[in-house]
């Protein structure tokens, strides 16, 4: 689930998910990156993805920044804050205004470092069973 820390007029919003392992989502299988729902699981109502700018939140997505890399390369979010008289008060505008949201990329956060494990695994597989004529394994050297 998400972490979000308030700073000033700012939230940033830290995801447990890698930027590293969104990439590799997008390129290769986007769907893992959509969470469907609506009558029979077939209408697309929340996704994820990658932006150069400080990222966005809505009930439909979440666009996380390619530069705002939280340590352990987790994707993060940076949301401006309107003036607030109580750090209550924040709290309770992000728990109005992206409560649907964080609940969708929550929902997403908790199937999406499967689905990479799987993609790398399937991929690693495939590299295994690739042969290039000519490139030896070393043993033709040790043979010498």
């Amino acid at each position: 689930m998400a972490n979000i820390t308030i700073a000033a007029n700012a939230a940033v919003i830290k995801s447990d998910l890698k930027v590293k392992d969104i990439e590799v989502l997008e390129k290769y299988n986007p769907a893992e990156l959509v969470l469907m729902g609506g009558k029979d699981d077939e209408e697309e109502i929340f996704s994820i993805g990658l932006s150069s700018g400080k990222g966005s939140l809505s009930p439909h997505g979440a666009t996380f920044s390619k530069t705002g890399i939280a340590p352990q390369g987790a994707a993060t979010i940076t949301i401006d804050l309107p003036n607030f008289g109580s750090a209550d008060e924040a709290k309770g505008y992000i728990a109005d205004k992206y409560g649907v949201a964080l609940d969708r990329l929550a929902q997403l956060e908790a199937k999406v470092p499967e689905k990479v494990t799987a993609f790398k695994a399937k991929r690693d597989a495939l590299i295994a069973q690739i042969n290039v004529a000519g490139a030896g394994d070393g043993d033709e050297a040790e043979a010498e």
